[in-house]
C-alpha cells in the first residue's frame, strides 16, 4: 500500500496491542489464483484448528486471495473490495511491528483471508516472497490477534548429473532433462568458481554433479538450488570436493578449496576513515544510506593488493565510484574496490594472494583520497574488518573425521563419471547459509 494512505488512517484511529509469536509455522503452498486455497493448510496445525495455545479458528469461514496489482492500496481494498472491517486494519496497524509489514506490501505480493459473513477478519495472511510470510490470527471471543511466522511447505530432490562439456558449462548442463534451464544456468554461472586459479574447464572435460534442487510444493520452478559435492576430469588431472557443514568445499583430505584472505588489501597500517554501516550520513550528499565497505586514508599511487587468490571480473569507471575493480574468489567470495588512480590488471585476469591489483586514488565523488573497500558473500555486502575470513587451513581431528563421515556417500557417488540419475537422499543443510535463492550455492 502507499505508506501515505495507510499511516493517515491509523492514526485516526487509536490501535489495540497486538499479541506475537514469532515462531514459524510451515504450511503448504499452491499455484497462484483459485489454487491457492490449497496453501492454506498447516503442516503445523489442520485448518480449522488455531495454532498450539491460540484457540480456536472459524471452520465455516472461507479462503479468499488476492495479488496485488499496481497502484492498488490495501487500504482501499480492504473495505471497497474486500468487504473486510477498516477497524480491524486500523488495530493491527495500530503496532509498530504490523504496520512495518503491512505498510511496505508491492505489487506481485499475495494475501489470503478468512472472514465471517460480516466481514469479521479471522485470519490474514500476508507473503512476503514465494516461500514466506506472516499470518495474523484472531483469538476467538477477543479482539486481538498473534502474529506468527509462516514458511511455505517445500520439496527436495537429488540429482546426479553426469557427462561431458561441450562448449559453454552451461550449454552442456541445459542439455540435462533433470534440471529446468534456469538450474542449469544458476549451477553453469558458479561451477567454475571452485577451481583452483589458473584452472579452466576445456571442451572433453569430464563432469560429476551431485546437486539437491529445493521447490515449493505445488510448483516445480527451483526455489534453492545448492551444489553438494563434484568430481571434474581435466586435462591435467581429477578435482574431487564436497560441501562441509560450514558451507564450504573441501578435498575428500580435508583441503579447502577456498584460499586464504588477508583481513586489509595492503601493506602497512592506514586510518579508517569510515567504517561499514548501515546508515551513515554521506560526506558529500548528506543523506543516510548504507556505507557498505570501508574507507582507509591511503595516499594516491599507494599499492592496492588482492587480498586472496582470485579472478577479475570487473574494471569500470563511474561517475560517483571512479575507476573501481572487482574480483571474484570462488564460493561466493567477492571483493571490490572504488576510487581507484590506476587498475593494474584487466578482466578475466588470475591474481594471487598479495599480486599489485591496483593504485588507490581520489576518483570519482569524494572528500579526499582514499580506498573504499568492499566484501561481499553470496551477494551481499559484510564487514570486512569484522567478518570471519577464510584462513585456508585443512581440516583435522574430529572436524576431518565428521567430514569424512558425512561426505563419503556422496563422494563415493562421484567415482564413475558417466550418466545421469536421481537419489534418494534427506535434505542436506549447512550452518553458513540460511533461506533460498535459486542462485547456487
Amino acid at each position: 500500500m502507499a505508506p501515505s494512505d495507510f499511516q493517515r488512517e491509523v492514526f485516526e484511529v487509536d490501535g489495540q496491542a497486538v499479541l506475537k509469536n514469532q515462531e514459524p509455522d510451515r504450511i503448504a503452498p499452491a499455484a497462484r489464483g483459485a489454487a491457492s486455497a490449497a496453501r492454506s493448510e498447516a503442516t503445523v496445525f489442520e485448518r480449522g484448528s488455531g495454532p498450539s495455545g491460540n484457540g480456536r479458528v472459524w471452520p465455516e469461514a472461507e479462503w479468499s486471495s488476492h495479488t496485488l496489482r499496481e497502484g492498488e492500496h490495501l487500504a482501499a481494498l480492504w473495505n471497497s473490495r474486500w468487504g473486510l472491517r477498516l477497524s480491524t486494519l486500523f488495530q493491527l496497524g495500530g503496532d509498530p511491528d504490523n504496520a512495518r509489514l503491512l505498510d511496505v506490501v508491492h505489487p506481485g505480493q499475495e494475501i489470503e483471508w478468512q472472514a465471517d459473513a460480516a466481514g469479521e477478519l479471522k485470519r490474514l495472511r500476508l507473503w512476503t516472497d514465494r516461500a514466506r510470510g506472516y499470518e495474523w490470527v484472531r483469538l476467538e471471543g477477543t479482539g486481538q490477534f498473534t502474529r506468527v511466522e509462516i514458511t511455505a511447505e517445500r520439496e527436495v530432490d537429488h540429482h546426479l548429473l553426469r557427462g561431458e562439456f561441450r562448449g559453454a558449462v552451461i550449454d552442456s548442463l541445459r542439455e540435462k532433462p533433470a534440471l529446468r534451464p534456469e538450474a542449469a544456468r544458476a549451477i553453469g554461472a558458479r561451477i567454475e568458481d571452485h577451481l583452483p586459479p589458473g584452472e579452466r574447464i576445456q571442451e572433453g572435460d569430464q563432469y560429476a554433479l551431485l546437486v539437491e534442487v529445493e521447490t515449493l510444493s505445488g510448483d516445480d520452478t527451483p526455489f534453492d538450488i545448492r551444489l553438494l559435492a563434484f568430481a571434474l576430469r581435466m586435462a591435467n588431472g581429477t578435482l574431487t570436493a564436497a560441501r562441509h557443514a560450514d558451507g564450504r568445499f573441501y578435498t575428500p583430505e580435508g583441503k579447502p578449496l577456498l584460499p586464504p584472505f588477508d583481513r586489509h588489501p595492503f601493506k602497512g597500517e592506514h586510518r579508517i576513515t569510515s567504517g561499514f554501516s548501515t546508515g551513515r550520513r554521506h560526506p558529500v550528499t548528506g543523506r543516510v544510506a548504507p556505507h557498505n565497505g570501508t574507507d582507509f586514508a591511503l595516499p594516491v599511487g599507494t599499492p592496492v593488493l588482492a587480498p586472496a587468490d582470485g579472478r577479475v571480473t570487473e574494471v569500470e569507471r563511474h561517475p560517483f565510484a571512479g575507476r573501481f575493480l572487482v574480483i571474484q574468489h570462488g564460493q561466493g567470495f567477492s571483493t571490490r574496490y572504488l576510487h581507484l588512480q590506476k587498475v593494474l590488471v584487466r578482466p578475466g585476469q588470475r591474481v594471487t594472494r598479495g599480486q599489485r591489483v591496483a593504485l588507490s586514488g581520489n576518483s570519482g565523488r569524494t572528500t579526499s583520497a582514499h580506498l573504499h573497500y568492499e566484501l561481499h558473500v553470496d551477494g551481499q555486502p559484510v564487514d570486512p574488518m569484522g567478518v570471519e575470513l577464510p584462513r585456508g587451513d585443512p581440516l583435522t581431528g574430529t572436524e576431518l573425521a565428521r567430514f569424512q563421515y558425512t561426505t563419503q556417500p556422496l563422494l563415493a557417488e562421484l567415482e564413475e563419471i558417466t550418466g545421469t540419475r536421481q537419489l534418494a537422499m534427506q535434505p542436506r543443510t549447512d550452518t553458513r547459509h540460511q533461506g533460498g535463492s535459486v542462485e547456487p550455492r
